[in-house]
């Protein structure tokens, strides 16, 4: 009787045990559930990125759980709805390009635009190749703010341009909604941090909104890299600003974006971060490449200029003081927080919290305001 007892006696021990490891494992860890949205939506409304640890976090504390784990399942839905087979056998040549041409300045609406005039865009603001293997895969990265007039124009120029140099693109327009002022730099780093989790993509391209491009014979495909493509502008006379300007739209692929450590986070204010980006290529033994001012021919869109200039002496002394920081002031020390995320017809739209205070606590930006 006794020898019968005793294996009883064990598994009820056991089972015990493990009544309370159960008890204990979901009262001190709760089991999350990942934030789950429709697809057509925003798969990250309302979230706070923190690149520095790592972790998605919801601002409403309903689901925390590691980033890699839940970026993961998005871009596996992301490529589910994006990718066209990569089994074809002939790589895709350019369709016939029509070289130079006349920017459409016209107001449109974005709807009619989408149903008449670019209705190969999948929604989101993307496009593949169907019939062969695409030539390169592009994010077009556009850091916004208070220029919707000008997103129309844009679009209607650059999509089909896209579409005849047979790329595997989407374009994703990046907004500063704080109250800051306006930071082309920090707006960039966070589209190249966040179109990553859509599409493994190889090429990034930078594009001011208001400056499109006159010519599709312009390269968008990371045929170098880092590129300046804006090198001759109407307003400019067609001619570069001067030798070392690098503004306006550059082309990056992503380890040598990654290399450079992006665009410094701390410029608050219009101008100077393209210069000392310049100064990060340099430092990393990098050459800038252009194409032809005959060939690289944009329109610039008329609008009020930016009073968020600084005089050009502060402006100067404020580069002076960065360039010892760019290895500590970019894509290693991004913060920012992701409060919108739509796709519409022709583009993917982000709207962010830029987080200048974080700057302040986490970055370089307090040595600068000394």
């Amino acid at each position: 009787m006794r020898k019968r007892l005793i294996p009883l006696i064990s598994l009820f021990t056991l089972l015990t045990i493990l009544v309370y490891a159960v008890l204990y494992y979901n009262i001190h860890f709760p089991i999350r559930t990942i934030f789950a949205e429709n697809r057509t939506n925003s798969k990250y409304q309302e979230i706070i990125i923190n690149v520095n640890n790592r972790t998605i976090i919801n601002v409403n504390n309903r689901t925390e759980r590691n980033k890699e784990d839940i970026m993961k399942t998005l871009k596996n839905a992301a490529l589910t709805s994006m990718i066209v087979s990569y089994n074809k056998k002939e790589n895709c040549k350019m369709e016939k390009l029509v070289g130079r041409s006349v920017v459409n300045l016209n107001n449109v609406k974005l709807d009619w635009l989408h149903e008449n005039e670019l209705q190969f865009v999948r929604q989101g603001g993307w496009y593949a190749p169907t019939e062969c293997r695409e030539r390169q895969t592009a994010a077009i990265i556009i850091p916004f703010r208070n220029r919707e007039p000008h997103l129309p124009i844009f679009l209607r120029q650059l999509h089909p341009l896209l579409k005849r140099q047979q790329l595997h693109y989407r374009i994703f327009v990046i907004e500063q909604t704080d109250n800051s002022q306006f930071n082309r730099g920090k707006l960039i780093n966070v589209g190249f941090n966040i179109s990553r989790e859509f599409f493994p993509y190889n090429c990034f391209v930078f594009h001011d909104v208001d400056l499109v491009p006159e010519d599709d014979r312009i390269d968008y495909g990371c045929k170098h890299s880092p590129t300046h493509l804006t090198v001759s502008i109407d307003v400019r006379g067609y001619k570069l600003t001067y030798a070392k300007y690098f503004g306006g739209a550059e082309m990056f692929t992503k380890d040598d974006y990654e290399k450079v450590n992006g665009y410094s986070n701390s410029f608050w204010y219009w101008g100077g971060e393209d210069d000392n980006l310049l100064v990060r290529t340099k430092q990393n033994n990098m050459r800038i490449h252009r194409q032809s001012v005959d060939i690289a021919r944009y329109t610039a869109i008329k609008h009020t200029p930016s009073t968020e200039r600084l005089p050009i002496a502060e402006k100067e002394k404020f580069r002076f003081k960065a360039g010892p920081y760019n290895k500590r002031d970019g894509l290693n020390t991004l913060q920012y927080e992701l409060t919108y995320v739509k796709e519409h017809p022709l583009y993917t739209h982000f709207k962010v919290n830029l987080c200048k205070e974080r700057d302040r606590l986490y970055g370089v930006l307090h040595k600068f305001e000394d």
